[in-house]
């Protein structure tokens, strides 16, 4: 089987049930790694950050508390994407019923964020690492 975009390479990986050679493959693992590079500094470093800077004169005891609360609210808009994808995306409620819902979700998103943000983190750093192995 022959690369899908080098006709006359042997292909050597497949990649989303597609044949590529060894180059392609490269290529498309360094695609990735600069993906993960991007989400992880432009997303969810500067989140936490934010929240560093934000909380660090409000809470008077160590870092880690400060460090801990910023992972925390930093969370909020992973566990916020993540329950959306779980939800309908069109149900009719009434003025009420809207309020209870996005109270609701704040609340559960927040619990949930903080998980879903350090398995993003680590998620992306695994990308990283193995694309740095795999281009050497």
């Amino acid at each position: 089987m022959n690369c899908i975009y080098h006709s006359d390479r042997e292909a050597t990986v497949m990649c989303n049930e597609q044949p590529l050679c060894f180059e392609c493959a490269k290529a498309q693992n360094r695609e990735k790694m600069i993906e993960a590079i991007i989400k992880l500094t432009l997303i969810t470093i500067p989140i936490i950050a934010a929240m560093c800077l934000f909380f660090k004169d409000k809470i008077n005891s160590n870092s880690f508390a400060v460090l801990e609360l910023a992972f925390v609210v930093g969370g909020i808009p992973f566990g916020w994407m993540a329950l959306s994808k779980l939800t309908p995306d069109i149900f009719i409620l009434p003025l009420l019923g809207w309020i209870i819902y996005f109270i609701v979700k704040f609340f559960i998103s927040l619990f949930i964020g903080v998980f879903i943000l350090v398995f993003k983190m680590g998620k992306n750093i695994y990308i990283i690492v193995k694309s740095i192995k795999f281009n050497r």
